[in-house]
């Protein structure tokens, strides 16, 4: 890894080699629809388990299964 393009290290090298890889763009959305990916893909992660899904969350086990009830009927 260079950090460097000359003899000096400066502190824009050492930013630009600590920096996150750009990532694609992801497209806006309301916090709602944010909430209801977030918790999908820790379901997802978890293989279904709810349990473990809901500790992952720090939600109870009551309101995973009425969040995901609520995303089916809307």
């Amino acid at each position: 890894m260079q950090f460097a393009t000359g003899e000096d290290i400066a502190r824009p090298d050492i930013e630009a080699a600590l920096a996150p890889p750009v990532r694609e763009e992801q497209p806006m959305v309301s916090l709602a629809e944010a909430e209801e990916q977030h918790i999908r893909r820790v379901v997802r992660h978890c293989k279904g388990n709810l349990t473990a899904a809901a500790q992952i969350l720090q939600i109870s086990r009551t309101t995973l299964y009425r969040k995901l009830d609520d995303y089916r009927t809307a």
